[in-house]
């Protein structure tokens, strides 16, 4: 069967695109980053795409249809199409191979959207558009100076997506909408010692084994010590720089400059300590 494409000026969920590039991925064996209009998607090796394939890219924020066997595997992630990190590579949006399609002259540009039955993720997050944007552009001056943001800025879809990931709103709970529950940039390395209901054991041990213990934590709001379970983490392979912060009773953390350390009641970057400062332990 034979499709005819028409035109449609409203934003194109899944549409026909141009890999410009194949990038490699350090350490990683069976993924690698393709490069679609200035976008970058994770996608497996297996695929065998290449550079200047026509593929199907699927934007974030969409929903793909559960009754097509070819998004099956997306069944755990509720069929949602979202930013996410693999192997420290940003991931925005999914491409496919043109074969799931049905037969046709499929040509660069072609909206797929309701062949494929995508549908955009309704949100009830409503962003306070003039404010935010004002905060947007003081915030990240530079990069909003860069003239392909400043293209896309034209586009409301666009706005709400870099509000969503740079300005600091708040759900109920009191947590940044834009950040997920761990520091995915801020890093303590594997082999750093925690306290848990279980014992003393390393950052990897803990992970290895599954995550199940239970960490020792302060509970700032109440004031008190307590064992909490263990949110999310990230594994990072990224060289970086490392501190190595050294207490008088001899024990020592190396960490990131970023990672964030409660010294005199408050937290601040381990690369802003200094010599005198005093900070919480917590001794078993």
């Amino acid at each position: 069967m034979n499709f005819e494409i028409k035109k449609d000026n409203g934003r194109k969920l899944a549409s026909i695109r141009r890999i410009k590039e194949i990038r490699p991925i350090q350490d990683a064996d069976l993924i690698e980053l393709a490069i679609v209009d200035g976008w970058q998607v994770v996608c497996q090796k297996e695929q065998n795409f290449k550079a200047d394939d026509l593929v199907i890219y699927i934007e974030i924020d969409s929903r793909l249809d559960k009754d097509n066997v070819n998004f099956s595997f997306m069944e755990k992630r509720n069929y949602k199409v979202k930013t996410i990190k693999l192997r420290g590579q940003l991931s925005q949006g999914m491409i496919f191979s043109l074969s799931i399609l049905p037969k046709g002259k499929w040509k660069e540009g072609d909206d797929v959207t309701k062949i494929l039955k995508i549908e955009k993720i309704q949100d009830d997050y409503k962003p306070d558009m003039p404010n935010d944007l004002k905060r947007l552009n003081s915030m990240k001056k530079k990069f909003m100076s860069f003239k392909i943001i400043k293209y896309m800025m034209r586009y409301e879809w666009f706005r709400k997506v870099m509000i969503k990931l740079f300005v600091k709103q708040k759900k109920k709970n009191g947590w940044p909408r834009w950040v997920a529950k761990t520091d995915e940039e801020r890093c303590i390395r594997e082999d750093t010692l925690i306290n848990t209901n279980n014992g003393s054991k390393s950052i990897k041990q803990v992970i290895d084994d599954g995550c199940k213990d239970l960490i020792l934590s302060k509970n700032l709001k109440e004031n008190k010590i307590e064992y909490k379970k263990i949110i999310s983490y990230l594994v990072e392979e990224q060289n970086k720089d490392w501190y190595e912060i050294e207490l008088e009773n001899g024990y020592k953390l190396i960490c990131t400059g970023d990672h964030k350390i409660y010294i005199n009641n408050n937290y601040i970057n381990a690369d802003k300590i200094k010599i005198g400062d005093e900070c919480d332990i917590i001794e078993m």
